[in-house]
């Protein structure tokens, strides 16, 4: 042990020069920029070799960080050793006047407080026409004030009388303000003091947040242009070539100029919303249009059966986001399921454009004349300077069905166990409507969430539906084999089929009795499951098999089946179909039984063997139930 202290002791000599800290320095290029210009910091530390990087979260405040770089460097001089680790962090100061940096922190260390001065660029030092490169930022408005939230076009233009090899355009950025790019650069050639330019253009939509002052900061060119060569070498191309192509194939051996190129600051005098606007909401635009459109046009409306109503608004100079959702009053006799709310912003170049659309699917309760009040939307107008309203007409429809009064429209029991009953009436607001409307009984609506949950609820009464008719076909197969195997002896078969008559006789009797007591007690549910085991036992009676394919699978396919255009077994069919709409429409109303027994009581299985099935492919043909949100056109 004693012959390993001096190694450790030399260990030691040599970590604590690399693991003690010295005092972080920390510095910037130049101690005054102009606005626009951009500003290199440097953070020095001698001893120091761990991995601690310095932590720029203290400068978003008042620069954007457009980079940054790390170097190394170990010295052993005379035997005595000295590390030093330095940052290079390159840096565009946000807004002029004097920009106090604090203590950047470095690990456990920090480095001491900074100042920077940023000055307003002088102007001789802004380019323009002339010049072999400048910029100019333009904005597209009358006058030099403008409304808060309204969409101001901006225009950045760099133009160049040399080509570019390569090079960075800033954004325009002002405090205050949201800006949006609007479609990609566009090129062309102009002339400008008697020399000819080539101009990239660039096209933004300028927002204000507030009002007051605005300033647009200088946007700025940084790049390299293709220098004058003063005389030609046997190796140059035509000059059509470079003058077409800007640089020739040896150019990449050329080395370009250096150039850096500005605009001037711009001041805007932003005004507050008129204390006289009397909308709900501030909607300062070019245009604004209302679109009312129906999933069925002209609409019908129908007693259980939902239809969806779209409302398109379009904002010339509003972002789809800046539209508010519209207060749509929903007439008594209708429930409503709005959907979410869809924004988008689209250009054509030039101009902004907002897009926000509304859907609402309304289900009729009862029968009978309603009218949908007209829908109001207070804008104003920023090419006249005056307030105006765009209207959606009142309408007036009618529901067929049964007459106002004679169905029960209250809310569905599930609907009211989950979660608050939809709209069925709804009286203005105020405020946008929301997927949570308040009703005028006081009812909450159903909200989007609660609309998910009975689209799930039926999606799985279709799986399992889908799963039975599946199983349906497998006992099939089976059985098939089953009487395959066993057809070799014929007695055998017959004793089968003598049977499997007798069973069927029995079963289409016990179903028919079921029918007729569920018809009596007018349980709908109860009626249509009975219905449908005896059109099955029917079919299996006169097939002589046990779940036969050609029996109807629902009470859709019976009623095609009984569908006879004309004879008898047409009323059937109709009350077939007006048992499946009261099953299926969201406001469960009260039944009676008596009609849908007396046409099939008797008749059903006369009628079913007018009227034989045409196997599977029959099957597959049944008209499926209808879908609670139809095709929208």
């Amino acid at each position: 042990m004693k012959h390993l202290q001096p190694f450790i002791l030399l260990l030691v000599g040599l970590w604590l020069p690399l693991s003690a800290l010295a005092e972080l320095r920390a510095s910037f290029d130049r101690p005054q920029v102009y606005e626009g210009d951009t500003v290199t910091l440097t953070i020095e530390a001698e001893g120091f070799l761990r991995s601690d990087q310095p932590d720029l979260g203290v400068l978003a405040d008042a620069f954007d960080v457009l980079g940054s770089s790390q170097g190394r460097r170990l010295e052993i001089i005379n035997g005595r050793q000295s590390a030093t680790v330095s940052w290079q962090i390159l840096l565009s100061p946000r807004h002029q006047g004097e920009i106090q940096v604090p203590p950047i922190p470095v690990g456990d260390e920090q480095t001491p407080p900074l100042r920077l001065q940023v000055s307003e660029a002088p102007t001789d030092a802004q380019g323009g026409p002339g010049d072999d490169v400048y910029v100019e930022v333009e904005l597209e408005v009358d006058g030099d004030s403008v409304l808060v939230q309204q969409q101001v076009p901006l225009v950045v233009r760099l133009f160049s009388a040399l080509p570019i090899r390569g090079g960075e355009l800033s954004d325009p950025r002002a405090e205050g303000a949201v800006l949006e790019r609007l479609g990609p650069d566009s090129q062309y050639s102009t002339r400008r003091n008697g020399r000819e330019y080539q101009v990239i253009e660039r096209r933004f939509s300028l927002s204000p947040e507030r009002s007051g002052e605005l300033r647009i900061a200088p946007v700025v060119f940084q790049g390299e242009l293709r220098t004058r060569r003063p005389a030609r070498s046997p190796f140059d191309l035509d000059p059509g070539f470079d003058s077409l192509f800007g640089d020739s194939p040896f150019s990449l051996f050329e080395r370009g100029e250096p150039v850096r190129a500005r605009s001037q600051a711009i001041t805007l005098q932003v005004q507050a919303r008129p204390d006289d606007f009397g909308g709900a909401h501030w909607l300062p635009a070019e245009a604004l249009t209302i679109e009312d459109s129906w999933a069925q046009d002209p609409p019908r409306l129908r007693v259980g059966e939902p239809v969806t109503r779209t409302l398109r608004v379009t904002a010339q100079g509003l972002a789809g986001n800046q539209i508010p959702q519209l207060d749509i009053p929903v007439p008594a006799g209708l429930r409503a399921y709005p959907e979410q709310t869809e924004a988008q912003s689209r250009t054509d170049g030039s101009t902004l454009f907002g897009v926000s659309v509304q859907r609402l699917t309304l289900i009729p309760t009862r029968g009978g004349s309603v009218e949908f009040p007209a829908i109001r939307v207070t804008w104003w107008d920023t090419l006249v300077g005056q307030e105006r309203t765009t209207t959606v007409p009142a309408l007036q429809l009618d529901v067929e069905g049964q007459a106002a009064g004679e169905v029960d429209a209250s809310p569905m029991p599930d609907a009211s166990a989950v979660s608050p009953s939809p709209t069925e009436s709804a009286t203005a607001s105020p405020e946008p409507q929301s997927g949570t409307a308040a009703t005028a009984d006081g009812n909450p609506q159903l909200s989007r969430f609660e609309h998910w949950f009975w689209f799930l609820l039926v999606l799985a009464a279709l799986l399992v539906l889908i799963g039975g008719l599946i199983g349906l076909g497998w006992r099939r197969r089976r059985a098939g084999g089953t009487f395959r195997t066993q057809a070799a002896d014929a007695s055998a078969a017959d004793r089968v089929g003598a049977q499997s008559g007798t069973r069927s006789k029995g079963a289409s009797a016990a179903c028919r009795a079921g029918f007729q007591r569920a018809c009596a007690a007018n349980d709908a549910p109860a009626a249509a499951k009975a219905l449908l085991a005896w059109a099955q036992a029917l079919q299996d009676e006169a097939s002589g098999a046990t779940a036969s394919a050609d029996a109807p699978a629902n009470l859709s396919a019976l009623a095609a089946r009984l569908d006879q255009d004309g004879s008898p077994a047409d009323a059937a069919a109709e009350q077939v179909r007006a048992l499946e709409r009261v099953l299926y429409a969201p406001d469960a109303a009260t039944w009676t039984g008596e009609a849908l027994w007396r046409a099939l009581g008797d008749r059903l299985p006369t009628l079913m063997r007018n009227r034989p099935g045409e196997g599977a492919g029959a099957r597959g043909a049944a008209e499926p139930l209808a879908p609670l949100y139809p095709e929208r056109r």
